[in-house]
């Protein structure tokens, strides 16, 4: 899996209408339905040119702001507490408001205690013990324990980033048991079985 470091794309003559081809022939024969929060048959170059996360890698490793604008943590416990800025004038593609409510429904339903499972490599998901909001632009995670990677592992470009809540199957409402985000028939060889304890109703 691999992504195509494209940021943007200039049409040198011709229709600024651009078809992007997966590869017809090769290893792609589609890009799959794009769902940001699970794996093949989702391209992962795809996903990355089309969803953003709370922070990006910038030049040598350095983490850069993405749709957080800047981060605080300080020690919690055993763990630790993470307070995110969120941008603020930010919209979906469909023009829903991007705040801290669409980013806690996204977290919901990707680290359910159902589908999680489906993410094991994915340390984010065992250290991380809760996602709050305490504001509409301020968002706090708090882990269970010391987990030095987390700000790395929120600028991998899949499981977590950000859909529009108007892209779930009941809007802001959405259960992550009952209506969660993961395409049907679509977790995977061997997790099939994940399906027998969430309804997948994917996004729109």
């Amino acid at each position: 899996a691999y992504s195509i470091p494209v940021n943007s794309i200039q049409v040198a003559s011709g229709s600024e209408d651009v078809t992007i081809s997966p590869g017809v022939g090769s290893l792609f024969q589609s890009s799959g339905p794009i769902n940001p929060h699970q794996y093949s048959p989702n391209a992962l170059w795809a996903q990355d040119w089309i969803y953003e996360g709370l922070v990006s890698y910038g030049q040598d490793g350095v983490i850069e702001p993405a749709l957080a604008t800047s981060w605080n943590t300080v020690s919690a416990g055993n763990g630790q507490e993470v307070t995110f800025q969120l941008r603020q004038g930010v919209s979906f593609h469909d023009g829903t408001p991007w705040n801290c409510s669409a980013a806690v429904l996204n977290f919901d339903h990707v680290l359910s205690d159902v589908v999680k499972q489906r993410h094991q490599w994915f340390g984010t998901g065992k250290h991380l013990k809760s996602w709050t909001c305490t504001g509409d632009y301020e968002l706090v995670l708090e882990t269970s324990d010391r987990f030095y990677p987390l700000l790395q592992e929120l600028t991998y470009i899949r499981p977590l980033r950000f859909a529009s809540p108007s892209a779930f199957a009941m809007g802001l409402d959405s259960h992550p048991d009952l209506h969660n985000s993961c395409e049907p028939g679509k977790f995977g060889s061997g997790w099939e079985y994940l399906e027998d304890e969430v309804d997948c109703m994917g996004l729109s």
